[in-house]
């Protein structure tokens, strides 16, 4: 459910969109959808870029981080049992 200032902005952009001709119109339009292609291209590209890691690398990864952190939580364990 959107909240109170949610509402007025819409209704805000209702009320300027009611008052502009149609090429303005057109060209605000225009405009927004000009901003929303581009980033959708470099969501594409970052998106991509996460797709084509090596799944053997993200396993590494993860291992070595476990690995870490178990290290990390039998020293803890060590110190406090002494």
């Amino acid at each position: 459910m959107s909240n109170g200032q949610t509402i007025l902005d819409e209704m805000e952009f209702e009320e300027k969109t009611r008052g502009m001709s149609d090429r303005k119109l057109l060209e605000f339009t225009a405009r927004q959808y000009y901003i929303l292609a581009i980033f959708a291209n470099k969501t594409e590209k970052r998106v991509t870029g996460l797709e084509n890691r090596s799944r053997r690398a993200f396993g590494l990864t993860g291992g070595a981080g476990a690995f870490i952190g178990a290290a990390i939580a039998a020293l803890i364990d060590f110190i406090i049992r002494r």
